[in-house]
């Protein structure tokens, strides 16, 4: 497992693009064991023993002391989503003729489609499915209820990523990736 150190280096490397995004993935999983938590490595405690006193120095807490007691660091998936995101919009900028067949044979090959519900209403992802009462399905944001949910076909998917520039990715979640590995650690798949 990367020490704090050796992860800021790589992170930096990557940012300033010095390494590829599938180099950093390799060195960052490298030495991966399912169960081994970072707060059990030798780096970790002597970087608590460093920061951690008796009390917090911000808040004066004596309460469950952590080094990051106020703020959390990043996740890794995040991270990865921005990098994909600009290089995303990267390419998009340098290849304005992305041939759209040839984008949807990536798609089919690589992840399936499973279609989201949406609220016919608002055209929100997140209506709630109720297994007892009718009608079926509420939006959670508009309270609209109704039993037929509207879905989104692949090809209005792609035409999105192709039109609107704010959709670098498709927030709906639902492309999931034929990587039987990366679903199982629950890896990002955009």
């Amino acid at each position: 497992m990367l020490t704090y150190y050796e992860r800021k280096e790589l992170r930096e490397k990557l940012i300033n693009e010095e390494i590829s995004l599938e180099f950093a993935k390799e060195q960052y999983w490298k030495d991966y064991k399912e169960g081994q938590r970072s707060w059990h490595t030798k780096d970790w405690k002597e970087r608590r023993a460093k920061f951690l006193k008796e009390k917090c120095e911000i808040c004066d807490s004596t309460d469950t002391l952590t080094i990051q007691h106020l703020s959390h660091p990043r996740k890794y998936a995040d991270y990865e989503r921005e990098i994909i995101r600009n290089y995303t919009q990267i390419y998009k900028e340098n290849n304005s003729d992305i041939d759209k067949s040839e984008f949807k044979k990536h798609i089919l090959k690589n992840y399936n489609y499973n279609a989201v519900p949406l609220c016919p209403n608002c055209g929100d992802n997140r209506p709630n499915k109720r297994m007892r009462k009718l009608p079926q399905y509420r939006c959670a944001i508009c309270k609209h209820e109704f039993d037929e949910p509207n879905y989104k076909s692949l090809e209005e998917l792609i035409t999105i990523f192709y039109t609107d520039e704010e959709a670098l990715d498709v927030r709906d979640k639902c492309f999931v990736s034929k990587d039987k590995w990366k679903n199982n650690h629950n890896l990002s798949t955009k």
